[in-house]
């Protein structure tokens, strides 16, 4: 169904780790995550921060990962349940879009 590349697999596999499949606050500061439906969370970046959609990856028990980014930076990743709620995980400033490779085989 998507299209995928070694690094964005190894990029996603990481942050999959690194967020132990949960939904983590996005400050230390907010008591509260920031989740709403899909359509209006991704509105609301586009409309405050002009993110768009550039990477989308399914995680094994069904939720959806999608990366937003900015032409200045900015940056959003998004984990949408299967229900259409989409909470954010992560934002940051500094986003930097790499070539991406497609290995022709494994690594040596």
């Amino acid at each position: 169904m998507f299209k995928t590349t070694t690094g964005f697999k190894a990029t996603l596999g990481g942050l999959i780790v690194a967020f132990g499949f949960n939904v983590l606050p996005v400050a230390e500061a907010s008591a509260q995550q920031m989740c709403g439906k899909r359509t209006d969370v991704v509105q609301s970046l586009s409309a405050e921060y002009k993110e768009s959609t550039t990477g989308v990856g399914l995680v094994n028990n069904g939720m959806v990962i999608e990366v937003l980014t900015s032409k200045t930076g900015s940056w959003t990743i998004l984990m949408t349940r299967t229900n259409g709620v989409s909470c954010v995980v992560a934002t940051g400033n500094s986003w930097e879009s790499v070539d991406l490779q497609i290995a022709s085989g494994p690594a040596a």
